[in-house]
């Protein structure tokens, strides 16, 4: 039994095809991760999917902007939590031995400062 297909395509910001190769990489990476990180990634998705419902009418349409809304919920969640999860040590590091959290606060924003820009 043969599956019928069909190819979607979108307009989308010229970096996404990068980003999805990257975040497939991360994903596998992320789906034999622990239950901690699983529950993160569910929430990070629900989050991310309660904001794009303020998008909803632009969103709906069309199929093409449905599709690439989906692609950049996927991708912009996948490397929220992989960013995190790099950052990780950096911050377990900085808050033990510091009174004044200073070192805390540096790693704190010197991983901030990739998600910002």
């Amino acid at each position: 039994m043969s599956t019928a297909e069909r190819t979607f395509s979108f307009r989308a910001p010229e970096d996404l095809a990068h980003r999805l190769t990257e975040a497939r990489a991360r994903l596998k990476d992320l789906s034999v991760a622990g239950p901690d990180v699983q529950e993160w990634i569910g929430r990070e998705l629900e989050m991310a999917f309660a904001r794009q419902l303020r998008r909803a009418p632009e969103i709906a349409r069309d199929q093409s902007a449905f599709l690439r809304a989906a692609a950049e919920l996927l991708v912009g969640v996948t490397e929220k939590v992989a960013a995190g999860l790099e950052a990780a040590p950096v911050y377990a590091a900085a808050e033990s031995g510091d009174p004044d959290r200073t070192d805390f606060n540096r790693a704190a924003l010197k991983s901030a400062e990739a998600l910002w820009r």
